[in-house]
C-alpha cells in the first residue's frame, strides 16, 4: 500500500528535464584528517560549488544541456553550402510587432547534486582540499591540533 503510494508520488513530482540526485559518499577518519569522497560522475570541476557554514560542508554539483532539434529542411541546406554559416546559437529569434521573442527549438535537461554533511567540530575547516578524479570528488579536512590524540607520559 505505502509503496504504491511512493511510486506514485516520485512519478507526480520526478521531471526527467530536471533532476535533483544526492551523490554516493563515504567518510572516513585517520588521526590526521577526514576523507570524504562523492560520486559526481559526468561533472566537472567548474559545475561543482562547496561551501562551509555553521559546521556544515555543502557540496551542490550543476549541470545543464541544450540539444537543437534541426529539421530535414535545414540539415539538407547545411549539406548543400559549401561555406560554414556561423552558428553560435540555438535560439530562434522573431520578430512580432515591435517585440522580440526568442524559441528554443530542441531538447533541454539539467541535472543536479546536493549533499550536506555536518561536520564534527574538531574538522579544521579552514584548510580543508579537494580533488576532482575520474569522477570523484576527495575532499580532506584536516583535524585541528588540539583536538588530535597526544601521548601523556606517566612520571
Amino acid at each position: 500500500m505505502f509503496e504504491d503510494l511512493f511510486d506514485r508520488l516520485d512519478k507526480f513530482f520526478f521531471d526527467e528535464r530536471f533532476d535533483i540526485r544526492t551523490p554516493r559518499s563515504t567518510i572516513n577518519k585517520t588521526t590526521d584528517n577526514y576523507e570524504i569522497r562523492m560520486e559526481v560522475p559526468g561533472y566537472e570541476k567548474g559545475d561543482i560549488d562547496l561551501y562551509v557554514q555553521d559546521g556544515t560542508l555543502t557540496m551542490i554539483a550543476h549541470h545543464e544541456e541544450k540539444k537543437e532539434e534541426k529539421k530535414k529542411e535545414d540539415k539538407k541546406k547545411e549539406d548543400e553550402k559549401t561555406e560554414p554559416k556561423p552558428t553560435s546559437s540555438s535560439v530562434i529569434e522573431k520578430k512580432e510587432g515591435s517585440k522580440e521573442m526568442a524559441e528554443f527549438k530542441g531538447t533541454y535537461s539539467r541535472s543536479e547534486m546536493r549533499h550536506q554533511i555536518a561536520l564534527p567540530m574538531d574538522a579544521d575547516v579552514n584548510n580543508v582540499s579537494v580533488d576532482l578524479e575520474n569522477g570523484i570528488l576527495i575532499i580532506k579536512i584536516p583535524i585541528m591540533e588540539k583536538y588530535k590524540p597526544r601521548r601523556i607520559t606517566i612520571k
